[in-house]
């Protein structure tokens, strides 16, 4: 009698596993990065670092420019390599996110909140 399951023996080595595991992992940084400010603008204020209407204005631009950046990428994904596209836009929001404790200039702010919500927006 040959027992049956509902995965094959090798469901582990497909790239659906992988596939999923990239996707998933993507939209949490995605995620991560454009919800972070939200997280620490209690620490931000609290610290004087920055005022509430500055983080609100910081917020305001990082999602102008993921819309704006929704236009751009969309166009752009047409012509360039999705994958390559997202590992980039994955990559350099990380970068950005870490670099945040280490700019406390709020025009240098604007510019980077700017750039992650950009970056996000190329998944």
């Amino acid at each position: 009698m040959e027992h049956k399951t509902f995965f094959n023996h090798n469901f582990l080595r497909n790239n659906y596993i992988k596939l999923g595991l990239a996707c998933f992992l993507c939209y949490m940084g995605c995620y991560t990065g454009k919800t972070i400010l939200s997280a620490l603008s209690p620490l931000l204020r609290s610290q004087g670092v920055f005022t509430a209407d500055q983080i609100g204005t910081m917020g305001s631009i990082l999602f102008f420019a993921y819309g704006f950046g929704q236009l751009v990428n969309g166009t752009l994904g047409d012509h360039f390599s999705p994958k390559l596209m997202s590992f980039f836009g994955v990559t350099a929001s990380g970068i950005l996110v870490v670099s945040i404790p280490f700019l406390t200039n709020f025009t240098l702010n604007y510019v980077l909140w700017a750039f992650i919500g950009f970056f996000c927006s190329m998944l």
